[in-house]
Order: C-alpha cells, then sequence, then structure tokens
C-alpha cells in the first residue's frame, strides 16, 4: 500500500503547481469581486492539489530532487513557491492572523529565492548558453519575485516594498546593459 501511495506521488508532475497558481489566483480574484462560493472551490481545489505536491515532496524527496536536474523543471518549480504564496492570502482569510501562516509565507518566499539561486547556479552559471538551450520557462524563474509584493500586504509588506524596488534596480541594469553584439543570432533569411 505505502509503496503503491509513492509510486502514484511520483507520477504527480512538478509543473502541475503552474495549474495550481493560476487555480488559486483566479479563486482569490473571484473571491475579491463578490463572487465568494467560485472563488473559494478554486482555492479550495488549488490547495488540495498542493498538498498533493507536498506530499510528493515529503515522502519521493530524492526523486522530486531529481526532476530539478532538468532545466525546464527547475525553471517552472517556482510555481510551487509562488502558489504556496497565494494559498497564505487564501488561508489568511480563513484563519485571520494566525502565526503559522505567517511563518508559512515566509518560508515560501526563501524557499523561492533559494530554487532561483539553484536555478542561476546549476542551469545558467556553469554553461556556455546558446539562443536554442534557452526556454521561454525559465523567465518564470525570474518574474516569480512578483508575487511576493503582491502577497505581502498581509504578511511583511515592507519586504514586498523592498522586493519590488529590487527587482526594479535589476530590470534597469539588465535592460542598460543589454548589448545585442554579445548575443549572436543565425537569422535566416
Amino acid at each position: 500500500m505505502v509503496e503503491s501511495a509513492k509510486k502514484f506521488l511520483r507520477k504527480v508532475p512538478i509543473p502541475i503547481c503552474g495549474l495550481i497558481l493560476g487555480m488559486v489566483s483566479l479563486g482569490n480574484l473571484l473571491y475579491s469581486l463578490g463572487y465568494a462560493t467560485i472563488g473559494t472551490i478554486y482555492c479550495v481545489l488549488g490547495s488540495l492539489l498542493m498538498i498533493l505536491v507536498i506530499l510528493k515532496i515529503i515522502f519521493t524527496m530524492k526523486h522530486a530532487l531529481s526532476t530539478l536536474d532538468d532545466p525546464i523543471i527547475a525553471s517552472v518549480s517556482p510555481t510551487f513557491t509562488m502558489a504556496l504564496m497565494v494559498i497564505c492570502v487564501f488561508l489568511d482569510r480563513i484563519f485571520t492572523n494566525a502565526a503559522w501562516i505567517n511563518v508559512l509565507w515566509i518560508g515560501a518566499v526563501i524557499l523561492h529565492f533559494i530554487l532561483m539561486i539553484y536555478f542561476v547556479a546549476v542551469h545558467i552559471f556553469p554553461t556556455k548558453i546558446e539562443l536554442e538551450h534557452i526556454y521561454p520557462s525559465w523567465f518564470i524563474t525570474f518574474v516569480g519575485i512578483g508575487v511576493i509584493p503582491n502577497t505581502s500586504q498581509l504578511f511583511i509588506n515592507e519586504l514586498g516594498k523592498i522586493v519590488f524596488l529590487g527587482s526594479v534596480v535589476l530590470l534597469f541594469t539588465l535592460v542598460t546593459n543589454f548589448n545585442q553584439e554579445n548575443y549572436e543570432v543565425e537569422r535566416n533569411a
């Protein structure tokens, strides 16, 4: 029985967290627009899926970590922490000002930065990157920090402001230092 449960959990894909993020974000939006019932349904369904992912991580840790060797899986893995932050907003409506939700949100923020650093350290810095090896999913890793300021108002608003300002500085640095000559692209005429 335990082995069949682990076998099932191994089949739960980490990228399902993108779906979870969409569901709980839509649920929170619908709730804020006055559609409390349908909004809550979306948040509950997303939270149930998140429980599956958390169980996967807990009971098949070695397998879950090995999936991060794939650059595409590693680049979408921060949707786990983004979804967790948004779920914390939903949970705060039910358990107002509960300390454990603050701890969960802070843990998600810290884990998000760890996943970003891991992705850069393992999949970007060690290799010479060519354009054909860059996938659109790579942007998920970095735009995910936008969830921190959006959810921080209920938890640590100052942290959200710092992350937002830091993101603006990094964006400005990236845009002003971008030099197309450093990125040779073959063009088909």
